[in-house]
């Protein structure tokens, strides 16, 4: 038997869903006016930021525990110095304006938006060609 001694909270909240974004191939980005609830631990990152998420579309990130379908958690508020090869982020590809989560890896003269999938190429862009939108802080997966 449970006592209410033993029963844990769970805080929810609220963030939008601002859009889809792909995760190996390129879909339109149409704004969507929906709120995802999800635990509120999924959007701590120890500092108060708002949080947005996507709805991926797409493969190239699933060695990375993003599957298509999923929710990507995403803050706006971060340093270059916060992107990370080891973290999935949304980049605008500035000549097109197409959105693509990618893992981000910046060279002296150019960046490299890497998939966790093998059957996706690196693909390299020059450094003023593309645009960290997002970071990542978590996965929320609708059961």
């Amino acid at each position: 038997m449970l006592s209410s001694d033993s029963l844990a909270v769970i805080s929810m909240t609220f963030i939008p869903t601002i859009g889809s974004v792909g995760a190996g191939k390129v879909v339109p980005m149409f704004p969507h006016k929906q709120t995802l609830e999800l635990p509120a631990h999924i959007t701590t990152t120890g500092r108060r930021i708002k949080s947005v998420a996507y709805l991926i579309t797409g493969d190239s990130l699933i060695g990375s525990g993003v599957r298509d379908g999923d929710n990507l958690v995403c803050i706006d508020d971060f340093s270059l110095s916060d992107v990370k090869p080891y973290k999935v982020c949304v980049v605008e590809i500035i000549s097109t304006g197409e959105l693509l989560a990618k893992h981000v890896i910046f060279q002296k003269n150019a960046v490299i938006l890497r998939s966790s999938n093998p059957k996706y190429a690196d693909q390299t862009y020059g450094i003023d060609d593309i645009a960290v939108r997002h970071i990542s802080v978590g996965v929320y997966r609708c059961m």
